[in-house]
């Protein structure tokens, strides 16, 4: 059987960690902002999975790298995650 198997807080607390990090942002950004856009903002079980704390960090974190001046991720990825 095929359907959403990924813990998602776990998930999320991870990409958070790795999308904070400037070194680790440049390296690994685009691929797990990417991930985080096809396989779990995509899946509406998750949806309820994250909570209203969890959603206001991850809006001020895609908007905080959206606007700063370096560009490791695309702004339209970004625009997407947004």
């Amino acid at each position: 059987k095929r359907g959403p198997r990924l813990k998602c807080s776990e998930l999320l607390k991870h990409v958070m960690e790795v999308l904070q990090s400037p070194y680790c942002c440049s390296a690994y950004g685009k691929n797990y902002s990417s991930l985080l856009l096809k396989n779990v903002l995509s899946v509406r079980k998750y949806w309820c999975d994250i909570t209203p704390q969890q959603w206001q960090s991850l809006l001020d974190l895609f908007c905080s790298l959206f606007n700063s001046s370096s560009r490791s991720i695309n702004r339209v990825l970004l625009s997407r995650v947004i």
